[in-house]
């Protein structure tokens, strides 16, 4: 058997032509992208018709859609998974930080795609109105470059860059920041992040891009805000109104809790390879059970 946990072509190829039972399970969002995108969707959705994959799993509502939307893969054959679900942060947020020196933090992988450049032009453009503003950012990454970038830009001390974090720190630095920002630009192929339900747990206020594996998941102005992928200056927007609009923020904050909770959808993780490596055939119709179409979707 093999999980695949990436749409690896030639992987899922090897696996369909050996024979060997595989669950591709994905965290990506599927595009059409013209006559190259079309043609690759193509060989795709006819690779996963070889009787070898019983279901393929994606993370996430619009990512699993996207599967049927784009990739033409039958409903009832696509399954949705989620993560185990957070803890939610108990004690209450402290009072306001400085509208003068708000703090802002990513996580993830340090790449321009995921908006990091877009970041550090938004804190640049901040510098103008928030003298103080700062971010700090943790994950995988090319550190000197990003540090070189920052500096090219006059941000000085205003920008960390933390490297890999573990989980807990970047949890404690969530709780701290006065917002979170998941600012992932559209050829970014994202599920759903986990930083987006870290904030939410941390109770945080979240900004996020109109990335569109977030459309629909979030409710702009009541659970996070968002601002237009790319866009840094609609982006520094976001974050000063985060700084200067306390109702705003305690807003964001108290539907932090709903607004995570409704966001699990299809399997969890662990049940979701429990059930595979059971049945890898499908023969208890555990794949149907658990498809877009039983949960209505």
């Amino acid at each position: 058997m093999l999980i695949c946990r990436t749409p690896h072509l030639e992987a899922l190829k090897w696996a369909a032509r050996t024979g060997t039972s595989t669950l591709p399970n994905f965290a990506d969002i599927f595009w059409g992208g013209g006559l190259k995108g079309w043609a690759k969707n193509w060989r795709f959705r006819r690779l996963m018709s070889a009787p070898v994959f019983s279901c393929v799993s994606n993370h996430s509502l619009n990512a699993s859609r996207s599967l049927v939307d784009v990739g033409g893969l039958p409903a009832d054959k696509v399954i949705p998974w989620d993560w185990s679900r957070l803890s939610i942060r108990k004690a209450p947020r402290p009072a306001a930080a400085d509208p003068f020196a708000p703090t802002s933090f990513f996580a993830g992988g340090l790449e321009e795609s995921k908006g990091v450049g877009d970041c550090l032009d938004a804190i640049a453009k901040l510098h103008g109105s928030v003298s103080s503003a700062t971010m700090a950012f943790a994950g995988p990454g090319d550190l000197d470059i990003w540090r070189a970038r920052a500096e090219a830009l006059g941000l000085g001390q205003a920008i960390t860059l933390l490297g890999r974090l573990p989980h807990d720190d970047v949890r404690q630095r969530m709780e701290a920041a006065d917002g979170v920002i998941v600012p992932s630009r559209h050829n970014y192929g994202e599920g759903l992040p986990n930083t987006i339900y870290e904030a939410l747990a941390a109770c945080t206020p979240l900004i996020i891009s109109d990335h569109p594996a977030f459309e629909g998941r979030l409710q702009p102005e009541e659970t996070c805000l968002m601002f237009r992928a790319g866009d840094s200056d609609d982006l520094a927007a976001a974050m000063r109104r985060i700084a200067n609009d306390p109702v705003l923020a305690a807003r964001l904050t108290a539907s932090a809790p709903v607004a995570h909770d409704s966001l699990y959808i299809g399997m969890e993780w662990t049940a979701l390879m429990d059930a595979y490596l059971s049945d890898p055939q499908n023969q208890t119709g555990w794949v149907q059970q658990n498809s877009m179409t039983a949960l209505g979707l």
